[in-house]
């Protein structure tokens, strides 16, 4: 039986007990300050806690009872965060702690949760260690839609994403997407990517108009 295009994102979307994911034992809390902002896998806390001790001093703290890794106490600002993820992330990628890092993108993505920054932002990371640490990402999908001039009909364009690409080589995609790193805000990202990715110009991109959020 086929399926809508939203009936898939539906089923992907399906997580529907977060408090249960929080407490289960597969998984380690990421705070900042008494924020939660991530989940980590319990077999990937060895190795960052591996990395952390041995830095001087080592940027996190982690409590095996409640199985919740947190910033030490000198990592008090977003740069001191930022700077000290820097470092133990290249490390663990020059250690090959995780097989995440061998993706290494230098581009930076922003965790959330501190209200005492401006933009609430509590530290940058590098982008291919996102999903190791579980937070929240956020980017832009654009489809591009043609209505046929004569009968009316819509169709979309279905883009096929490069073989050489880190993630989800030779599938099916948007026409552009990409993710929003590096602090970029919103119709920024839609301008850069659309330029990168499908060399639509800034003056056509600025057209776009948002349709949803996922």
């Amino acid at each position: 039986m086929k399926s809508s295009l939203l009936e898939i994102v539906q089923w992907c979307n399906c997580i529907t007990d977060f408090g249960a994911i929080v407490d289960s034992p597969s998984y380690w809390q990421l705070l900042v300050g008494t924020q939660l902002v991530g989940l980590i896998r319990t077999g990937e806390v060895p190795s960052l806690r591996t990395a952390s001790d041995g830095q001087s001093p080592p940027p996190l703290e982690f409590k095996d009872c409640e199985r919740q890794v947190t910033f030490a106490a000198w990592c008090d600002s977003r740069a001191k965060r930022t700077d000290a993820m820097a470092k133990l992330l290249a490390q663990m990628r020059h250690e090959e702690s995780w097989a995440s890092l061998a993706k290494w993108r230098d581009e930076l993505y922003p965790i959330y949760g501190d209200p005492s920054d401006p933009k609430g932002i509590a530290v940058f990371i590098e982008r291919a260690s996102a999903a190791n640490f579980g937070v929240r990402t956020f980017g832009v999908h654009i489809n591009g839609i043609v209505r046929n001039a004569e009968t009316g009909e819509l169709s979309m364009w279905i883009a096929r994403r490069s073989a050489t690409k880190s993630m989800w080589p030779g599938y099916l995609d948007q026409v552009v997407a990409g993710g929003m790193g590096n602090g970029i805000g919103l119709t920024e990202t839609v301008v850069k990517e659309c330029y990168e990715e499908g060399g639509i110009p800034a003056e056509l991109a600025r057209t776009a108009t948002c349709a949803g959020t996922i």
